[in-house]
């Protein structure tokens, strides 16, 4: 999912984020960066991206939040194949196999969630498009 400019974070913030169970995070400006002023990747503590623009570097961060929570859709766990479909949809609402997860492992209501997600979802999408079509 690409990011507006708005969402646009200096690189001279304070800055960590990482997933519970993850080996991974973005940071800028903590004591694990290589170096103050931008904003890095890392996973197991090695540099695996680095940029001084934050969208870059969310970008990079979120691909690898896709390919943890892609692995833990095949959790022995319900629990954990939920709490991935959650990850991918926040992603991506468009996401076949967590929309598919929700469906067969939550209930009523984490159903009801999923439809209004996407119902949300297309909506910005249709005035998205309207949007660039009055502007040409």
């Amino acid at each position: 999912m690409k990011l507006p400019e708005s969402l646009d974070i200096a690189p001279t913030t304070w800055y960590r984020r990482q997933l519970h169970d993850a080996d991974f995070s973005l940071e800028a400006n903590t004591r694990t960066v290589p170096r103050q002023g931008r904003f890095y990747v890392l996973r197991k503590g090695h540099e695996v991206f680095s940029s001084g623009n934050f969208t870059e570097a969310l970008n990079a961060y979120q691909e690898l939040c896709e390919g943890h929570w892609e692995e833990r859709l095949e959790a022995r766990q319900p629990d954990d194949r939920i709490q991935a479909a959650w990850g991918l949809l926040g992603l991506d609402p468009e996401n076949r196999d967590a929309a598919a997860v929700i469906r067969s492992d939550g209930n009523a209501e984490a159903c009801k969630r999923l439809e209004t997600l996407r119902r949300r979802h297309y909506a910005q999408r249709r005035a998205s498009a309207r949007q660039r079509k009055v502007a040409k």
